[in-house]
């Protein structure tokens, strides 16, 4: 049986995404009102180009590694991104646990707040792992065999039932949290 589970965006998450847009699209547009003020000077130009390239690269890099949710079925999970999936075979599934709360969680590359925490992080309780997450409170470790943990945010947890899960009560009293 298919089921998925959609990622549910923080408040922190949105909060940082739209300040993020809004600081992105207003120095892109400062750009062009400036670009077309001074559009004789090289140099201005250059740079320009350079800044406006690096800022639209941002914005559609972040779009598409947007989580969007996460499948399982028989074969195992499934991490939907805008544009990409990310298949974890179910015998390649060790357990999966409540993520720690309250633990220092370091960026080590990758996206940390415009559309979702999407790359390598580290901490010290679960070492470094993959990161497909838009919101921490809601968020479960997948532990594989002989691979780096994923880690993703659900907001139904009771799809990973059919797997070994750790800390199954923690588990459920975040899913019934989350309902509410």
């Amino acid at each position: 049986m298919n089921t998925f589970s959609p990622s549910p965006w923080s408040n922190g998450l949105v909060t940082m995404t739209n300040i993020g847009l809004v600081i992105i699209f207003g120095v892109m547009a400062y750009l062009c009102y400036r670009y077309f003020s001074y559009s004789n000077i090289a140099s201005y130009q250059i740079i320009f180009w350079i800044v406006m390239v690096i800022l639209v690269i941002s914005v559609l890099s972040s779009v598409a590694l947007m989580p969007r949710g996460v499948s399982t079925n028989e074969k195992g999970i499934t991490v939907h991104l805008l544009l990409k999936k990310i298949d974890i075979p179910a015998e390649e599934i060790e357990s999966i646990s409540a993520f720690p709360a309250n633990t220092k969680t370091i960026r080590v590359i990758g996206i940390g707040g415009l559309f979702g925490n999407v790359g390598l992080f580290s901490n010290e309780e679960i070492g470094k792992f993959s990161c497909y997450v838009t919101d921490f409170s809601k968020s479960y470790v997948i532990s594989r065999k002989g691979k780096r943990p994923i880690v993703v945010s659900v907001a139904d947890p009771t799809i990973f039932n059919g797997y070994k899960v750790v800390n199954s009560d923690n588990i459920n009293s975040r899913s019934q949290q989350n309902l509410k």
